[in-house]
């Protein structure tokens, strides 16, 4: 449900507002303390939450930092570790990743620029490894193409998502 909002915003508004994703890391403690009881495991269930978000948050926080993914992006998918499992993190994020890959493939090959995009990206790639300099994707001479390249994430997080439960069993 939080994801199916998160893709109305997403795709209607190119924003996943705050008090959305505030409301989801809310319920998503609410539900663990919920599943685990007011005990001494609930610390260490709460610790582990703490560290899935943290996880998410400090490995997709560069992408947000070069212009690559968005804020609401980085939080909606922190959101979700938060509900996950630990051992569960991993495989959604995996799939999510396979569709918004796939998605950015289509969406290039539609536009006709997948190989001027793919030069930039190795340009791009090599300045950072080769000359250590990490600067915005989107610069001055490319910002007309972001509005029509940019990929939203809640989408590809939520079939993710879906994806994974109907694998393991769990959507029936």
């Amino acid at each position: 449900m939080l994801l199916g909002i998160a893709c109305y915003f997403d795709y209607r508004k190119a924003k996943i507002p705050n008090w959305l994703t505030g409301t989801g890391l809310l319920l998503a403690v609410a539900v663990t303390i919920g599943k685990v009881g007011i005990n001494s495991s609930v610390y260490m269930a709460l610790l582990l939450l703490l560290v899935r978000t943290g996880i998410i948050t400090v490995v997709l926080y560069p992408f947000f930092k070069i212009g690559v993914l968005g804020a609401g992006d980085v939080k909606l998918c922190a959101v979700c570790a938060a509900f996950l499992e630990s051992g569960d993190c991993v495989p959604v994020f995996v799939r999510s990743l396979l569709v918004a890959a796939t998605i950015g493939l289509c969406k290039l090959l539609l536009m006709g620029n997948l190989k001027e995009r793919i030069g930039y990206l190795f340009s791009y790639a090599a300045d950072v490894v080769l000359l250590g300099i990490c600067k915005p994707y989107w610069t001055k001479e490319n910002m007309h193409l972001k509005k029509d390249a940019s990929l939203r994430m809640a989408g590809p997080l939520l079939i993710g998502v879906l994806w994974y439960m109907c694998r393991m069993g769990l959507f029936l």
